[in-house]
């Protein structure tokens, strides 16, 4: 039964990815839930939030009062670099929560793209522009989350000295994978938020543009 099971996923999820949505027509919401992966575990909290490319593009192009210069500066202000939000803490018996410092957050993750481990950057390293950036983002995220926004820490990554895989394209086949103490998380891409829906012939229900036959009906998607 495991093994059919096995098959059905592999059969559904074929590469035959759709067609990328127009910037416009891509929902916030579900990238940044496909972008954010957190633990199960009930004691902790456990969150690291990937914000790549598309998720300032988006934000951008769907913001009446941005321009493509902003998006072109935000390109520029990573360059071949990657970022991450990550909060990490212990919760109590009583439901408070001990944050991990950042320094301690850094010895326990790591990020791998290809089958290649990433770097991640120096704090004294970033760029001063990017650390301006960031500090601007920080009270941001404190008013939108609380106290979890208060604990939460932007990590940059690059290329390690041998390999030449950053920047991530989100809307090209690789394997993100992501790591913190025994929390770990893969990510197919391409972001499945970025792709346009196809459509079941047996009942012309729109699902996952990365998926190659309906898990429901074993028909094959038809693109839009």
């Amino acid at each position: 039964m495991r093994n059919f099971i096995l098959l059905v996923v592999c059969l559904v999820c074929l590469k035959g990815y759709a067609q990328t949505k127009e910037l416009k027509d891509i929902s916030l919401d579900a990238l940044i839930t496909e972008t954010q992966f957190s633990s199960d575990t009930p004691d902790a909290i456990e969150m690291i939030w990937w914000l790549p490319r598309s998720f300032w593009k988006v934000s951008f192009a769907q913001d009446p009062n941005a321009s493509e210069a902003d998006i072109q500066a935000i390109e520029d202000l990573l360059g071949d670099n990657e970022l991450f939000a990550v909060i990490n803490g212990k919760i109590g018996y009583f439901g408070g929560i001990t944050y991990t410092p950042l320094n301690e957050i850094l010895d326990e993750i790591r990020f791998f793209y290809k089958d290649e481990q990433l770097v991640i950057e120096e704090t004294e390293s970033i760029s001063p522009d990017l650390t301006n950036f960031l500090s601007m983002m920080k009270p941001m995220m404190a008013n939108m989350l609380g106290p979890m926004g208060e604990n939460l820490h932007f990590i940059v990554v690059k290329n390690n000295r041998t390999s030449n895989v950053l920047p991530i394209d989100a809307n090209e086949a690789g394997i993100l994978k992501v790591e913190m103490n025994e929390f770990s998380r893969e990510v197919d891409l391409p972001l499945g938020s970025l792709l346009m829906e196809k459509k079941c012939p047996e009942d012309d229900k729109l699902l996952s543009g990365k998926w190659t036959y309906c898990p429901f009906h074993g028909k094959k998607l038809v693109s839009q």
